[in-house]
């Protein structure tokens, strides 16, 4: 089943658990604007909880749409996953430059705005190819269950390697 774009955007949130207020829309509070023109703010508290999320990762840049537009429902790629767990990390500017390549035979039909990225997300071990082909594959469609593999990468890094690159720089810059 292909992930779709929405929900994938949803579980980044959480594993990065953005603050986000889940309250009742009230007169201080009332029910927040669309941020995009085909992504409308659900009526129902469970629904709205997972647009608060959403809409707390468009706000911090990591997630971006194309003429007003998010389309939710598409099937999210490869390359566009790799896009939103790096700029997740506030890695997106951290890949070599300039003239570096993935070791994807590949590499040349991963979009500009995808290559680091894809490269990055490639070095975390957070995403890998196909190991039988050597193919990153950028266009095809990120299944539910490699979504669900790349998230659990996600959150190992997040416990693991991020507190020991935090221990390292404290023990290596103060």
């Amino acid at each position: 089943t292909p992930m779709q774009r929405y929900d994938f955007s949803v579980a980044v949130a959480k594993a990065i658990d953005s603050r986000v207020e889940l309250e009742k829309p009230t007169k201080k509070n009332p029910t927040p604007k669309a941020l995009f023109d085909d992504v409308s703010v659900p009526k129902s508290t469970k629904e709205r909880n997972d647009y608060s999320y959403f809409a707390s990762i468009v706000e911090k840049g990591v997630l971006r749409g194309e003429n007003g537009l998010f389309k939710p429902k598409d099937s999210l790629t490869r390359q566009q996953a790799a896009v939103i767990i790096v700029r997740a990390l506030g890695m997106e500017h951290n890949a070599p430059d300039p003239g570096y390549q993935t070791s994807y035979a590949d590499d040349a039909r991963i979009a500009d705005y995808a290559r680091d990225g894809v490269y990055i997300a490639q070095e975390l071990g957070i995403m890998m190819g196909d190991p039988a082909t050597n193919m990153f594959n950028p266009y095809k469609p990120l299944t539910r269950a490699q979504a669900s593999a790349i998230i659990t990468r996600f959150l190992q890094y997040l416990e693991e390697d991020l507190q020991q690159n935090y221990r390292d720089d404290i023990l290596l810059f103060n």
